[in-house]
C-alpha cells in the first residue's frame, strides 16, 4: 500500500469514527476507536509507540519530548518514517 492509499484509509476511518461518535469527546476516546476501526479495516496498527525525534538545529535525539509549541514557539523537527524524511512544524 502506498502512502496515498494509506492516508486515504486513515481519513476514511477518522470520518467513520466521527460520524458514529460525533464531536465533543476526549481525544483518548477517538484514539481508542480509531485503533478499533483501523484494525477492523485489516490494518496492523499500534498506539503510543516510541518515536525518535531529532531537532534540525542540533541533530541530538530528544527522547520523551513532546514536539509542539514551547513558550509560544514551535520547534521544527525532521522525522524519519520508514526511510522517508518528513518535516513537521
Amino acid at each position: 500500500m502506498d502512502l496515498n492509499q494509506l492516508s486515504s484509509q486513515v481519513i476514511k476511518a477518522a470520518i467513520t469514527v466521527h460520524q458514529i461518535l460525533g464531536p465533543g469527546l476526549l481525544e483518548s476516546v477517538y484514539q481508542s476507536c480509531m485503533l478499533i476501526e483501523l484494525r477492523d479495516m485489516g490494518m496492523e496498527v499500534q498506539s503510543e509507540v516510541p518515536l525518535p525525534v531529532f531537532l534540525s538545529r542540533s541533530r541530538g535525539k530528544c527522547s520523551g519530548v513532546s514536539v509542539g509549541s514551547s513558550g509560544g514557539k514551535q520547534a521544527r523537527c525532521g522525522v524519519k518514517v520508514r526511510g522517508k524524511s518528513a518535516a513537521s512544524a
